[in-house]
């Protein structure tokens, strides 16, 4: 099972395989895999900076490499997500701590008291968005963004995040896929509702895709539609950390392999 995705500085594909009780860290291309690192431990958490150093979150641990060599620090928790720049680097835990690497130590920062993913345009802009709503650090403190509920005041856990444009992001709120904007904190329904839960979301120039456990599916108008075999998918995959996307290129999760959007549809790495 492929329990994480991420996209590197010129849009090369990572992901973290969950195979045999052991979790490795892979690189893609459309011709294969490469695995860049093997741990029993179960990892989550992945993202890479732009100078190409992967970094993966596991339990108690961050994993890091930028060449064959990997090295690790130490944290309380199960990391769930990463983001970094290179200089600054955030991490989010399954039990809803926000936490910032800081002179050489992992600083606890805020809690939302559920697993936490983490979109981010700067160091000084980082959202943290969760069961119970979203968090926002701006460099120095952390603000709500929005608390645990919708414009329609029911309550909606906000599984994953993605860019929208410079002024907004997207957000999945169980069933439905949201707009916040991120100077007002206004949130807005941008679909309407999908037939069961969606748990992450990306985009590019072309369309907007959820991740619905068992398929992709694609925001038209209001719609959410499918797009991707369902047999291709992952069963039972609830994890928002299964897509990610760079506004160029989308990437989910698949069984054993990822597939990725380039603006034309989605394709198997490798083509089956």
């Amino acid at each position: 099972m492929i329990d994480a995705v991420a996209l590197g500085p010129k849009s090369e594909v990572f992901s973290v395989l969950r195979h045999e009780k052991k979790s490795r860290v892979q690189r893609h291309t459309p011709n294969g895999a490469e695995v860049l690192f093997e741990t029993s431990d179960k990892l989550y958490g992945l993202c890479v900076t732009p100078s190409g150093e992967v970094l993966a979150g596991g339990k108690g641990r961050v994993y890091s490499s930028n060449g064959p060599k990997w090295k690790h620090s130490k944290l309380d928790g199960h990391v769930y997500s990463l983001w970094s720049d290179g200089s600054a680097l955030f991490a989010g835990t399954l039990a809803g701590e926000c936490l910032r690497w800081s002179d050489g130590a992992w600083t606890a920062i805020h809690n939302v008291d559920s697993l936490v993913t983490i979109f981010a345009s700067s160091a000084s802009d980082v959202c943290f968005t969760s069961f119970n709503g979203v968090a926002r650090w701006d460099g120095s403190t952390m603000k709500t963004a929005v608390g645990p509920w919708a414009p329609d005041n029911a309550r909606y856990a906000f599984h994953g995040a993605c860019a929208r444009d410079e002024r907004s992001i997207w957000l999945c709120g169980h069933k439905r896929l949201f707009t916040l904007e991120l100077e007002s904190g206004a949130v807005r329904a941008a679909s309407d509702e999908a037939e069961s839960e969606i748990y992450g979301v990306g985009a590019n120039a072309k369309t907007v895709v959820v991740h619905h456990g068992t398929e992709l599916l694609a925001l038209e108008g209001q719609r959410l539609v499918s797009v991707w075999d369902q047999r291709m998918m992952l069963k039972n995959a609830t994890y928002s950390t299964q897509i990610a996307s760079d506004g160029r290129r989308i990437v989910a999760g698949a069984p054993d392999t990822v597939i990725v959007h380039d603006g034309d549809g989605f394709e198997p790495w490798p083509a089956r």
